[in-house]
């Protein structure tokens, strides 16, 4: 590895370490620069690498530390005061997210509350219908509150994943409130509206609609209309990221631009490379903006704009190089980007490719050119989900089994797929063309989703709910890197390294950091759940005359690593280990003095008289759940804290645990 290699490695730790490691004393960086110029002139290479990737690990630190909105004390993240109480908010719109079936979410740059100038991004909420362009400014009444953290053990934790995108409150209020003031022109707002007339376009080509939403997605990197079924078919079949815009979509079109403005420009003009170098580096970061600015798209973009210029200057660097310096140069910028899964599995893929696909390729000659190109697309499909498996089971648990069949029949037809899609959008204003054209794509496209959907159904090929945490899935990374270090060159260390970290890997997957026994009060909207775990089984009592949310019951066995599930009636009285739940819904039964000092859980918002309650059972604590009307557990919060009770309320304290 090279010394760009170690700085761009460690300084992408030390964004992710921080701020979980407190910062070094200013004088530690500067022993270490005066090390590393001691070590380079001897030479001392390790002491060399190693003073620099601590120098760089530091650095990170401190870089992300610099664009750590918190540090800011007119961030409204600071002022408590202000929060929870309706206001008058002067807000700008800054992105506008993928929306989900009930809404659309909009990022928002807060400008002023009420008289105090402040700043920091929230999150907006609006119905589907509600639609607000980047760049437009508006003052509303409306109130900030924090994003709710996960309820339910198991669940996705929204609140971190909107704070690692700087996103840390979200807005409260409705589109009819709202009152325009202006709109402030952006580059990212006039690419993002250049790609909606392009998708108001599309309709014309008369496409069936999954065709119609593949195209979006493929040529403009647009999913809104990707319905859920059709991306978990292409997530079975193990061809999700063709659906969204890569390095492979970026090179393609990189090749035409080249080829098309390679015939423009005269071979005899003086500046010719540069001319062709700017244009066609101007018209792919065009396509990125206009896409979106994804993650992989940025990856690619960046990448290839650095091997252009290279050679440009007739210095044509490694691709790996490229690699290093592109992902160096996008975290400097954004350092949040090293959260985005997007581009974290396309760098983890293309860094395997590049690594060990020339020794794996080399493997296997032939004269035939459609065998080689069939081992050629074999081995970079195997490397690439190799690559990124760690990933991959961490965030989506599942792996599919099929996806070299994808792999060999729908990559390299890409290219050929995204040229058509590319000519069917720029012909899509001209509706006599486009409705002869649209019937070609359409079968192109279609025939594409059926061969994957055929792929999808083969379910015994797709292994699901594969339990991975954080631990499991740093040890599989190192077993990968090692074992991409055997295929280069085989050591008896590496693979000594190799065994010792399987070991562990299997170790980590079999251990649960959680109690072997606990009982689990969940949050359920409307309905009431308690989970009772006793090693690797679970009883859930519920409510049988309404339906189980199952997602709940997923989130929790994969989180828990559930063997067996085992469902029974709701009790009105649950004893466990030393403690006892008396369950009050509204057959208000609870007078009861044997039951004094249990645990009292309120469901269905019941009528009850709390004070009552209190005064009668003295109750350890008092749990309202998810099935209770929020006017009533406000009224309970009250009655608690006159008496001396604490309230878990589900809805905000998140499920109950209760451990042995």
């Amino acid at each position: 590895m090279s010394p760009l290699a170690y700085c761009t490695v460690w300084f992408v730790i030390g964004v992710l370490t921080y701020p979980h490691i407190a910062p070094f004393h200013a004088a530690i960086p500067l022993v270490l620069f005066c090390v590393s110029i001691i070590c380079h002139q001897k030479p001392w290479r390790l002491g060399f690498i190693l003073c620099l990737s601590l120098l760089s690990w530091i650095g990170g630190q401190h870089w992300a530390q610099l664009q750590d909105p918190l540090q800011n004390p007119k961030h409204i993240a600071h002022q408590h005061d202000l929060h929870n109480k309706e206001s008058i908010i002067i807000f700008s719109v800054q992105d506008k997210p993928k929306p989900s079936a009930f809404s659309q979410s909009y990022v928002v740059k807060v400008h002023q509350i009420d008289e105090t100038i402040l700043s920091g991004l929230a999150l907006l909420q609006l119905k589907t219908s509600s639609s607000l362009s980047i760049g437009e400014n508006y003052m509303t009444l409306g109130v900030l509150r924090s994003i709710p953290q996960a309820r339910n053990p198991g669940g996705f934790d929204f609140a971190n994943y909107m704070k690692k995108k700087g996103v840390l409150l979200q807005l409260h209020s409705d589109r009819n409130r709202f009152t325009f003031i202006d709109k402030t022109p952006s580059l990212k707002g006039y690419a993002l509206s250049q790609r909606e007339q392009l998708l108001q376009h599309v309709d014309k080509l008369g496409m069936r609609k999954q065709s119609e939403a593949v195209l979006q997605a493929l040529v403009l990197g647009d999913r809104s209309d990707l319905d859920t079924h059709l991306q978990e078919e292409y997530a079975k079949a193990g061809a999700v990221h063709l659906l969204a815009i890569s390095g492979l979509h970026v090179g393609v079109i990189m090749l035409l631009l080249q080829s098309f403005f390679g015939y423009l420009i005269p071979l005899t003009y003086k500046y010719r490379r540069w001319f062709l170098f700017a244009t066609v580096t101007l018209r792919l970061w065009s396509y990125a903006f206009l896409t979106g600015l994804s993650p992989s798209v940025l990856r690619a973009v960046t990448m290839f704009s650095f091997l252009s210029f290279s050679n440009v200057l007739h210095r044509p660097g490694l691709p790996m190089q490229q690699l290093w310096l592109s992902l160096l140069v996008l975290i400097l910028i954004r350092p949040s980007l090293v959260y985005e899964v997007g581009f974290q599995l396309s760098y983890a893929a293309v860094f395997g490719i590049l690594w060990v696909m020339p020794k794996l390729h080399s493997l296997f000659q032939s004269k035939w050119v459609f065998f080689q190109k069939g081992w050629s697309l074999l081995v970079l499909g195997c490397i690439a989900q190799l690559s990124t498996l760690p990933f991959s089971l961490y965030y989506f648990h599942q792996f599919p089994g099929l996806f070299w069949i994808s792999n060999l029949v729908i990559v390299p037809l890409l290219g050929v797929i995204l040229v058509a899609g590319l000519f069917g959008v720029a012909i899509a204003p001209w509706e006599i063309g486009a409705a002869h054209y649209g019937k070609l794509l359409d079968f192109i496209l279609y025939g594409m989703n059926m061969l994957v959907s055929a792929v999808a159904q083969q379910e015994s090929f797709l292994f699901t709910d594969i339990p991975f945490d954080h631990l499991d899935a740093l040890l599989l990374a190192a077993m990968v890197f090692v074992l991409f270090l055997l295929i280069r060159k085989f050591r008896l260390d590496s693979l000594a390294l190799l065994v010792i970290l399987s070991f562990g890997f299997h170790y980590s997957v079999d251990y649960s950091p959680y109690p072997e026994n606990e009982l689990v009060v969940f949050h359920d909207y409307q309905n009431t759940l308690i989970g009772i775990k006793e090693n690797k089984d679970v009883t859930y009592l519920h409510d049988t005359s309404q339906s189980l949310n199952q997602r709940l019951i997923d989130n929790y066995t994969l989180n828990r690593q559930i063997r067996n599930n085992v469902f029974q009636n709701l009790p009105f009285v649950l004893q466990w280990d030393k403690d006892c739940l008396l369950i009050v819904d509204e057959n208000v039964l609870y007078d009861f003095p044997s039951l004094a000092g249990c645990i009292v859980v309120l469901r269905n918002s019941p009528k009850v008289h709390l004070d009552h309650l209190i005064q009668r059972l003295r109750p350890k604590e008092i749990i309202a759940d998810g099935s209770n009307f929020k006017s009533y557990i406000k009224r309970w919060e009250q009655s608690c804290k006159s008496n001396g009770i604490e309230l878990h309320d589900t809805s905000t304290d998140g499920a109950f645990i209760l451990n042995p």
